[in-house]
């Protein structure tokens, strides 16, 4: 009796039913496809940062560092490892003046470039690894000549390989909203390919935490007595945002079902 009477109320309404079922379909679709999106970009996001040994943090001075500022951090038990660098900002010698940053380096242990193409980055070596995406839309390849200005100064090098860098995952200037690979990119080169920057010169270092430590500002300054910026390295921070915000929707949505 009841049987034929849901029955019965099934067939004449059935617009209603059908769209009930069709709402809860397409609700479930979308919590799996949000779910398995979010689960897939974390993996994604871990397995990057390890393979490149994504730093946390970097810590910039105007007035710049020495190596024994280094070893200071070092005796901090919560930091892994530290990195210092040289990076300025450039200008592209082409036919629009890109910007570009530039990093110089002398180790390249934290915040490691993956290579797209060409030979990997060696310290040893007399030349510059840029930004694949920079040389795509500018149309630039391995072996080709780079310009680049620095200060007040010029330094022509051999392309010796593209690459992509975690710092750089979504890449914008001061001035855009959106990444523009024409007009900006990034490049790093080492020291033995500046012989008009002392290769002692760095103003930034790159810190690497112990699994589960943060750094605090009284971590730098008990160690380095210097007026010094930090801050948690920029694209690391973007993205586990936008991953924290997946999170809460993930969540609230398993609630609501």
């Amino acid at each position: 009796m009841l049987g034929r009477k849901l029955l019965r109320d099934i067939i004449d309404n059935k617009v209603q039913f059908v769209s009930i079922f069709l709402m809860a379909l397409l609700s479930s679709y979308i919590f799996v496809g949000m779910s398995s999106l979010w689960y897939g970009l974390q993996n994604n996001r871990d397995e990057y940062y390890k393979k490149c040994n994504y730093a946390d943090y970097i810590v910039t001075c105007t007035n710049g560092f020495d190596s024994a500022d280094l070893e200071k951090l070092l005796k901090n038990k919560d930091i892994e490892n530290v990195q210092g660098r040289y990076s300025i900002k450039g200008i592209g010698i082409n036919e629009k003046n890109s910007s570009i940053d530039v990093h110089i380096l002398k180790e390249n242990r934290l915040s490691k470039s993956i290579i797209i193409e060409g030979n990997e980055f060696d310290i040893n070596q007399d030349g510059v690894w840029l930004d694949y995406r920079y040389a795509k839309s500018n149309k630039l390849s391995v072996g080709d000549i780079f310009s680049v200005q620095i200060e007040n100064f010029i330094i022509s090098k051999k392309i010796k390989g593209l690459v992509i860098n975690p710092e750089y995952i979504y890449q914008l200037n001061n001035y855009s909203v959106i990444p523009n690979h024409i007009d900006y990119g990034f490049l790093y080169m080492p020291f033995n390919s500046v012989n008009s920057i002392d290769n002692n010169k760095i103003n930034t270092i790159l810190i690497k935490m112990k699994e589960g430590k943060i750094l605090k500002s009284n971590d730098i300054y008990n160690y380095i007595d210097k007026d010094v910026i930090i801050k948690r390295a920029e694209e690391k921070q973007q993205i586990e945002l936008w991953l924290e915000k997946q999170e809460k929707f993930h969540q609230g949505f398993s609630s609501d079902l």
